[in-house]
């Protein structure tokens, strides 16, 4: 492996020992290469007298340099490969737990028999994570975008609703207003961002204080504990359409109108873009009958 990725790598663990896991090397051998750069540079890039290991202002500029190179490096890289014939590799993507209950893993499954020697690397996670600093190829993204030199399509949207199971409801009563859901056990999310997403989508739930309801940090948690009646929850419609056919859940304030949550298909604006990119963000277009733009 060259020099530029063994100390991008050590600029992202924040640790010789993290990159040489990473990159399945000892942390000597990796000492050891950091080391010969910095004779060679004449400059020191990382400062070792601290516990965890930190990166000088000398070290940021040349990490910046290497993370360009090594971004053109691989772009050429994809570039050759794809001068065969199929379409092959791994692209690494990410999206929150919701999206696990949507449409989205049929298309990713359909999209793998097409392309069978694609495979997809995926990370489900609530935390936005940076595309270009943890290798993301593809990201779903919900709700309001912020202003970014990614590339944006919208696939499709979700539906919040409140529910809970008809023994809770028969227990605490029907929920028919906003005042009467803030007096209704509740299970919310106790990350604070997507509280504040909850909030935006009505004005109302502002007024709703989280420190008398349950928390967790799962929206998967919060829908089991649901289930087992221990209050309502907020979840997207997709999640139990089965549930609230057979009766086992009800929509409660259901003449409250929450808006819908769109939901986004991200990929970064690459002067080249790898073949097994392309098919991707093209199948999932097809799929979700998104025209092409």
């Amino acid at each position: 492996m060259n020099t530029y990725d063994v100390f991008v790598e050590v600029v992202k663990q924040k640790s010789f020992s993290g990159a040489a896991k990473k990159l399945h090397r000892s942390p000597s051998a990796i000492s050891k290469q950091i080391g010969l750069l910095e004779q060679k540079l004449n400059v020191k890039l990382v400062d070792r007298t601290t516990r965890s290991l930190a990166v000088t202002e000398a070290g940021q500029t040349y990490y910046k340099r290497c993370l360009d190179i090594s971004a053109r490096m691989q772009e050429a890289e994809a570039e050759l490969k794809d001068l065969s014939d199929e379409a092959c590799g791994t692209i690494n993507i990410t999206w929150p737990p919701m999206t696990s209950f949507s449409k989205a893993t049929k298309v990713l499954s359909d999209f793998t028999y097409k392309y069978p020697k694609i495979h997809v690397n995926l990370s489900v996670d609530s935390s936005i994570l940076n595309l270009t600093d943890d290798n993301i190829d593809i990201a779903f993204r919900s709700g309001a975008l912020p202003d970014s030199q990614m590339i944006a399509t919208t696939l499709f949207s979700m539906q919040p609703i409140f529910c809970a199971t008809p023994g809770a409801i028969s227990h605490f009563g029907f929920p028919e207003t906003v005042d009467d859901l803030a007096k209704f056990p509740m299970i919310t999310q106790n990350n604070i961002e997507i509280q504040k997403k909850a909030r935006a989508l009505h004005p109302d739930f502002k007024d709703i204080i989280m420190l008398e309801h349950h928390t967790t940090n799962d929206l998967v948690t919060n829908l089991e504990l649901m289930k087992q009646g221990m209050g309502t929850t907020v979840v997207f419609k997709h999640m139990i359409e089965k549930e609230l056919e057979k009766g086992s859940l009800v929509q409660v304030i259901p003449s409250v109108d929450i808006p819908s949550v769109p939901v986004h298909l991200l990929y970064q604006n690459l002067s080249y873009m790898p073949k097994k990119i392309r098919y991707f963000i093209d199948f999932f277009k097809a799929a979700f009958k998104v025209e092409n733009s």
